[in-house]
C-alpha cells in the first residue's frame, strides 16, 4: 500500500525528479555515491521530511562515512520550474569544498541541493555549533568562541547566567533532533552525564521559544540556564526520567480472544471493556491533572492561538490529503468542512495551552512527578485543543501497534452523530480497512478510556460543549495528522 501510493504521488510530480530520492534512502545513497565518490558516503537516514504538494520537499539527514563517523545534513528538492533554484543552487556552490568531500553540493539533474547541517544558514546558531564541517563524529565539542557561559573568573559569555560549574571540564553536545531550517535540539555532556539541553532555532521562532522556557520556570520550576539572544538559542537542565509515551505503551493490554466465545474469533465486547479498564490509566489521570494546573497558571505569554490558526493548519492538512489521495478528496473535503464550522461556533476563554500535547512530550521523574520537556508550542489559546491533540496521538499510537494508520472521527458518545462519523467514507474506503474490526473498536473503547481518565484528573467540571469541542479537537488533529505518512 505505501509502495502504491509513494508511486501514485511521484506520478503527481513529474517536475520535482529529485523526490523519488527522498522518498528511498538507498536511492538517495546510490546517486551520492555515484556523484561525490570522494566523500566516502557509505550510508544515508532520512530522519526528517516536510513534504509540500508543487513546492517542494525538505529532509533532515544522518550522513555516515566508511569509518561509521555521522554528521547530520539537510537535503532540498524543487521543481524544475522554480524560481529559487538558480539562487539558492549558486549560493550553496559557493561554500563546496574543494576537494570532493561532504559539505554543500548541487544536482542539478534532480534538481536536488544537498548540504551538512552547518550551512542551514537559517537557525543562527548552526555555524557556531556546528562549527567544523569535516567533524564527523556525531559528538561536537563546543567551540571556545561559542564557550558562553561566565568563567569562574567572572568574564561574561554570550550566554548570560549559567552556572560556573558547566565550566568545570569541556561540554560535549550531541544532536537528538534537527529540522532544517526550524530548529537543532542538542544535549550537552560533560564526563559523559547529561548536563543540559540546547534549543537552538530560527529568529523568527526565538521569541516563543524564550517565552516558553520562561513559562516552564514559572509552572514546574525548570530553571532557565542560559540566553543568547543574538544567535537564538538557550539552554534548559536536561530532565532524567522516563518518557510517558514508552510508559503508557508498555502498559497497554494486548487485547486476546474471550475463551468463552466459541462462535466468534474476535474478542467479546465484554473481554475488550474488561482489557482496557485493566491498563493502567491512572497515568493518564495524573496528566489530566498536569493539564489542569497548566490552563489555570496566569503566566504572561505572548503568543495568542485563535481558532482561525487551528483551522488554517486544518485546512492545509485536508488540502494536502486530497492532493495526496485524490479518491478520498471529497470526503476529506466534506469532513473538513464539518469540523471547520463546529471549531468556529465554539465559545472559550483563552487559558494558558502546551499547544502540541502527546505523551511523547512528557517525562516522570524518580520521585513521581511529570513534566514537560518541550514548550515551544506554547500560547494562550483553547484548553480543550491540548485534550485534542493528546487523544489523537493515543489513538493513532494504538491503532499503529495493530495496522497502517487509520485516522477516527472520535465525537463524544454523547453527540448523535458520533456513530456515523465513526464510520465515515473518509476513514473506511482505503482497501483492506474495516471500522468494524478489532483494532478500531479497540482504539475507540480505549479513547472514552482515556479521555474519561484525563476529564477526572482535570478536575474541573466540563459543560457538554467543552467536552464535544475536545471531541472536535480529535477529530481536526486526526486530520492533520493523516498526511503524516509521508513525513518523518
Amino acid at each position: 500500500m505505501k509502495i502504491e501510493t509513494e508511486q501514485a504521488l511521484l506520478g503527481q510530480e513529474p517536475d520535482m525528479p529529485g523526490l523519488s530520492l527522498l522518498l528511498d534512502e538507498q536511492a538517495l545513497l546510490d546517486v551520492v555515491q555515484l556523484q561525490l565518490p570522494a566523500a566516502d558516503i557509505s550510508r544515508i537516514r532520512i530522519d526528517y521530511l516536510r513534504y509540500k504538494p508543487g513546492t517542494g520537499c525538505l529532509a533532515g539527514l544522518r550522513v555516515f562515512d566508511v569509518l561509521g563517523r555521522s554528521q547530520h545534513a539537510f537535503a532540498r528538492v524543487l521543481p524544475r520550474d522554480s524560481t529559487a533554484w538558480p539562487y539558492q543552487s549558486r549560493r550553496l556552490l559557493k561554500r563546496s569544498a574543494r576537494d570532493g568531500r561532504f559539505s554543500a553540493h548541487v544536482l542539478p539533474a534532480w534538481h536536488l541541493l544537498l548540504a551538512s547541517a552547518v550551512h542551514d544558514r537559517r537557525i543562527t546558531a548552526l555555524a557556531s555549533l556546528l562549527h567544523d564541517p569535516d567533524m564527523l563524529t556525531g559528538h561536537h565539542s563546543l567551540p571556545d568562541d561559542f564557550r558562553p557561559w561566565p568563567a569562574p573568573h567572572g568574564t561574561t559569555g554570550l550566554l548570560q547566567d549559567a552556572p560556573a560549574t558547566l565550566y568545570d571540564s569541556r561540554l560535549f553536545g550531541q544532536v537528538l533532533r534537527y529540522k532544517p531550517e526550524r530548529r537543532l535540539v542538542m544535549r550537552l555532556q560533560q564526563d559523559g552525564r547529561p548536563r543540559g539541553l540546547l534549543r537552538a532555532c530560527i529568529e523568527h521562532d526565538f521569541e516563543a521559544t524564550l517565552a516558553g522556557a520562561q513559562l516552564a520556570q514559572t509552572v514546574q520550576s525548570t530553571p532557565l540556564l542560559a540566553v543568547d539572544a543574538a544567535r537564538h538559542c538557550l539552554v534548559l537542565p536536561w530532565l532524567a526520567g522516563q518518557s510517558l509515551d514508552r510508559l503508557f505503551a508498555a502498559e497497554l493490554p494486548v487485547i486476546t480472544p474471550d475463551p468463552l466465545s466459541v462462535t466468534d474469533s474476535a474478542p467479546s465486547a465484554t473481554a475488550r471493556r474488561f482489557a482496557i479498564e485493566a491498563a493502567d490509566l491512572s497515568l493518564l489521570t495524573d496528566v489530566g491533572q498536569l493539564l489542569s494546573n497548566l490552563h489555570q497558571t496566569s503566566a504572561p505569554h505572548p503568543v495568542q492561538r485563535h481558532t482561525a490558526h487551528d483551522i488554517d493548519a486544518l485546512q492545509q492538512a485536508c488540502t494536502t490529503l486530497a492532493y495526496l489521495q485524490p479518491d478520498l478528496a471529497d470526503e476529506v473535503r466534506t469532513l473538513c468542512a464539518r469540523t471547520t464550522l463546529a471549531l468556529q461556533q465554539g465559545i472559550w476563554q483563552p487559558r494558558i495551552t502546551h499547544g502540541d500535547m502527546s505523551l511523547e512530550q512528557l517525562v516522570r521523574n524518580d520521585l513521581g512527578q511529570i513534566l514537560i520537556i518541550d514548550w515551544d508550542s506554547a500560547a494562550w489559546g483553547d484548553p480543550m485543543a491540548d485534550f485534542g491533540s493528546l487523544l489523537a496521538r493515543l489513538v493513532v499510537q494504538h491503532l499503529q501497534r495493530h495496522r497502517p494508520f487509520i485516522p477516527l472521527d472520535p465525537l463524544s458518545a454523547d453527540d448523535s452523530t458520533a456513530e456515523q462519523d465513526w464510520n465515515h467514507p473518509a476513514f473506511t474506503a482505503a482497501p483492506s480497512i474495516d471500522s468494524t474490526s478489532r483494532p478500531v473498536q479497540e482504539s475507540l473503547e480505549l479513547l472514552e478510556a482515556a479521555r474519561e481518565a484525563l476529564l477526572e484528573g482535570h478536575g474541573r467540571i466540563l459543560s457538554f460543549e467543552d467536552r464535544k469541542r475536545a471531541g472536535w479537537h480529535t477529530v481536526a488533529h486526526l486530520l492533520r495528522m493523516m498526511p503524516e505518512g509521508f513525513r518523518r
